[in-house]
């Protein structure tokens, strides 16, 4: 599945998306404090991307002052490559925030776009915690193998319904297994959201959404697991926050 990430690189959807996982990953690392972190992310995308290259991150990164940003992981490490004229990617920011705490990382990349390969497959051979594979990631999961933390970031595109169908078995298998993950998804026009039995979306929804016409996003969501979902409603305050920000509301999706 080929998607090129770098068009809605910073956009609100994203923001969301890596403030939600930035602040599990850290509650993870705080509570465990592990020697080594393992890694997955199905749909890895090249990790950097170039402001210059879109501009959909003015509504969303953008809106964000960096005096608001404080302390949270996820912005500190953002703003070292907004500075930079960059905008990091999920595993990037992932990798980076390990590095920072001084702990070995096992990456493991999943993404079958040739520009992605040949972003990539640079990184995984210059950084032996990089390990990356041009293969389909919801494959991977069904290997049975358990990292500590998985990100599923289907594309949504051209087959929406196909890969939301596919992530909704993927947060399947890894409730059975107890595997902390978080799993995005697009809220759009009239297709049917992603949702998994027993678990949270946690959304935004767009404050201009009625404005919306058929097919275009309105929002965006990322279902977690019973963990992962304790530590965001302790931090329901910030979400809303977060979300005003981005001039957006907080919804739950439960099922």
């Amino acid at each position: 599945m080929s998607y090129d990430h770098s068009t809605k690189a910073g956009n609100r959807g994203v923001v969301w998306k890596h403030y939600i996982l930035l602040t599990v990953l850290d509650d993870l690392v705080s509570q465990a404090e592990p020697d080594s972190f393992s890694y997955l992310d199905t749909h890895a995308g090249s990790g950097l991307y170039r402001l210059d290259d879109c501009c959909s991150w003015q509504e969303g990164i953008g809106r964000i002052d960096s005096q608001v940003r404080g302390e949270h992981p996820y912005f500190t490490i953002a703003s070292s490559y907004l500075d930079r004229g960059y905008y990091p990617g999920s595993w990037r920011l992932v990798h980076h925030y390990l590095k920072q705490h001084h702990i070995a990382a096992n990456i493991r990349l999943f993404d079958t776009s040739g520009k992605v390969a040949s972003a990539v497959g640079k990184d995984s051979t210059l950084d032996p915690e990089i390990d990356y594979r041009p293969t389909d990631g919801f494959k991977a999961i069904g290997t049975g193998i358990n990292p500590d933390l998985v990100l599923i970031d289907p594309p949504y595109r051209p087959g929406y319904t196909a890969d939301r169908q596919r992530t909704r078995e993927a947060a399947d298998k890894l409730n059975d297994r107890r595997v902390a993950y978080c799993a995005w998804y697009p809220l759009q026009g009239d297709s049917e959201p992603l949702e998994v039995p027993g678990r949270t979306g946690f959304e935004i929804h767009w404050r201009n959404k009625q404005t919306a016409a058929k097919n275009q996003m309105y929002g965006s969501g990322v279902v977690v697991d019973m963990r992962s979902k304790g530590i965001l409603l302790s931090r329901l305050g910030e979400l809303e926050k977060i979300a005003a920000l981005l001039d957006s509301e907080v919804f739950f999706r439960n099922r």
